[in-house]
This record gives structure tokens, sequence and C-alpha cells, in this order.
């Protein structure tokens, strides 16, 4: 749970009674404390032209790349290093098995699939960034079916259709695969950047506290 969710090093005891299973009395003390270094993950879903331009970009990238397609035969049979490949007949239930903070890059073969999957990411309500493949039309459409869905305002405009970073134009597929590994870098390195910051606010509290402690 630490190591998916993070947290403060901690210290529990454990009384070796019934409860565990013992019988021959005693204490044990074990601390717990987090030294793995967590990769953003990326669950990318569709294998399509854009998808396969895209997950070799990415998987050269620090992030945890998922791809997840509904068709057998669509997955490359070999993927790149790092890459974990999930066939799905129904992808959008696999949204929740994903991490917290996920990435999700919809991008399949089938409008409809691409609004199951939006609605289900929406439902968690705990992505970092929620990104559609499409036409500005195609997000407006989106938009009106959520709000016909009873979707509140704030809900919907998690989703990003298009999607990737601005001022990267072109349509063809390695196009479209740059300006969305392009956002996915801005992704990392802004929580990257807030994360750094929020180590060196704590560490400036934690050490004014041992000064006051001892003054």
């Amino acid at each position: 749970e630490m190591l998916l969710q993070g947290g403060q090093t901690q210290i529990i005891d454990y009384p070796l009674g019934a409860s565990l299973g013992q019988c021959c009395g005693g204490k044990v003390s074990l601390m717990f404390e987090v030294f793995s270094v967590t990769k953003m993950p990326v669950v990318v879903f569709g294998a399509g032209h854009v998808g396969r331009a895209l997950v070799p970009l990415l998987a050269q990238l620090p992030v945890q790349v998922t791809w997840v397609d509904s068709r057998y035969d669509m997955l490359p049979k070999e993927l790149p290093l790092g890459v974990v490949g999930v066939h799905e007949e129904h992808p959008q239930d696999h949204v929740v098995d994903c991490l917290v903070g996920s990435c999700y890059l919809i991008m399949t073969h089938h409008h409809g699939v691409d609004l199951a999957l939006t609605q289900a990411v929406l439902n968690r309500g705990d992505a970092s960034y929620l990104g559609v493949i499409g036409s500005v039309t195609k997000g407006r459409k989106f938009c009106q079916r959520l709000a016909a869905k009873d979707y509140s305002q704030e809900t919907i405009e998690h989703l990003n259709c298009p999607m990737g970073k601005t001022g990267i134009s072109g349509k063809q597929p390695m196009e479209v695969a740059i300006a969305i590994a392009a956002q996915v870098m801005d992704l990392y390195q802004h929580s990257k950047a807030a994360s750094h910051k929020s180590l060196i606010k704590e560490d400036s509290v934690n050490l004014t506290k041992e000064i006051l402690e001892h003054v």
C-alpha cells in the first residue's frame, strides 16, 4: 500500500499473541519506509496507427506504460522494453485496475468505446490526465453527451479532446504521437517540479520544528 500511495516512515508493533497464531508471547517491531522512485503510470487504449507510433516513444520516457486493446491481432508480439500489453475484450473494464494518478490516452478504433472509456475514467475521478484522440468537433460532441448523462461541467472539463501539446500540428500518425508524447513529458516534468517544491517546504517546516524544540 505504501509503495502505491506513498507515506511517511512508520514503526508498527506486533504483539506475538493468539491473533497472529503465536503462543510464546513477545513483540516484533517493524519499520516501513518507502525508497522507491515511482514513475507516472500511462495507460494507452488502442493499437492503431497512432498507438503504434506513440508507444515506442513513451517507452523511452521515464513513465510506466500499459497498452490495452480489445483485438487479439493488434498488439505487437514484441512490445517495447518496459511496456505491458493487455488484451481486454471490453477495454473500459481495465480502468478499474489502473493506478491512482494514471494518465489515460484514449485512441481506440470506435467512438463508442472511446466514450465508454471516458466515462469510466471520469467515474474514478483520480486521473492525472484524460485525453481522447479526435477533432474539436468530436470533443464538443463528447462534452454534450456527457452533459446529457448528468456529468457536471467541472467533471467534463477534465476531458481533453483533441489531446496533445498545443502548438504541435499535423495529422500524420507520428506527428500526432509526438504531440501526445510532448504532453506526457509536460505532465511528469511539472509533477516532478511540484513534488520537489513540496519536499523543500516539508524539510523547511521540519527544520523549523527542530529548532523550536531546542530553544
